[in-house]
């Protein structure tokens, strides 16, 4: 059987545990999408990567009224840009 290395973000909880359990060979990487810049450092030492799987997500409750700016930046952060920036960075 051929292993394959896949990263899967937010590979803690719920559905992207399932999808590690899944997988034969899984790269473990503790990072947080919403602080990605230029450039994953930590994925410097990974050789090989076949796959790429976004799991992670942060949702913030609160109505649109309670919502300030800085709310809504940290689940852009976190949902969107992080996981752009990590796909473009591969």
């Amino acid at each position: 059987m051929v292993q394959k290395t896949v990263l899967v973000t937010g590979s803690t909880g719920g559905i992207s545990a399932a999808v590690v359990r899944s997988v034969p060979d899984v790269v473990t990487v503790g990072l947080d999408l919403a602080a990605i810049g230029d450039g994953v450092p930590a994925l410097d030492a990974v050789d090989r990567l076949e796959g790429l799987v976004h799991c992670a997500g942060v949702a913030d409750v609160a109505s649109v009224e309670e919502t300030d700016a800085a709310d809504w930046d940290a689940v852009f952060a976190a949902n969107v840009t992080g996981p752009a920036l990590l796909t473009r960075d591969l």
